[in-house]
């Protein structure tokens, strides 16, 4: 975005300039009599073709001015949703485990529910992308509440992921980068 600013900056520098140079040339190199128009005033003209450079400015700027809200739309919706996955992960190991489809025990689900609890908020996104319980998910037949837990993970994560799906900029790259979107990636997106 940075990069968008100094684009306005320069362009509007080299407008003004070249709008000067004009002024200059029409007031001073051209004889006024061999038109059958008039000039004007020079301040009205340089003030006319300024107005008209700000003008495309404010729509430019307008324009920026969007994509950050539009940014700054998914960056909130990512953070409302993604405590909410983060919760829908543990349900999912959960279910996966009291199913007895993986050989953890209630212990091993007790000591990582404890992680979670004391700041980990990312030990059952990681636990989903190990292979037993990446393929369970895959699995086309399973239990129906592991299913549904599923389904609503992959309804929370899409919300933000049809925004910045093919979208190459810093911004969608970083909200990629999260361990929540990694697990959407590649644990639901490679079904």
């Amino acid at each position: 975005m940075q990069k968008n600013y100094k684009t306005i900056l320069s362009s509007t520098i080299i407008l003004t300039v070249i709008w000067i140079l004009i002024t200059i040339y029409f007031f001073y190199f051209i004889d006024e009599t061999g038109y059958t128009w008039s000039r004007g005033e020079i301040g009205d003209f340089i003030g006319g073709g300024l107005g008209g450079i700000a003008l495309i400015i404010i729509i430019f700027t307008s324009y920026l001015q969007g994509q950050d809200l539009r940014e700054a739309g998914i960056f909130r919706s990512f953070q409302a949703l993604s405590p909410e996955a983060e919760n829908v992960s543990v349900r999912i190991i959960s279910k996966i485990i009291k199913a007895k489809l993986v050989n953890d025990s209630e212990k091993d689900f007790d000591l990582m529910l404890k992680k979670f609890r004391d700041g980990d908020r990312s030990v059952f996104l990681r636990a989903m992308k190990e292979d037993i319980y990446s393929n369970i998910i895959h699995a086309s037949k399973n239990n129906k509440d592991i299913e549904d837990a599923c389904k609503r993970f992959e309804n929370l994560v899409n919300v933000v992921y049809k925004n910045i799906e093919n979208k190459d900029d810093d911004f969608s790259k970083a909200i990629r980068a999260t361990e929540v979107f990694d697990v959407f990636i590649h644990v639901f997106k490679k079904k």
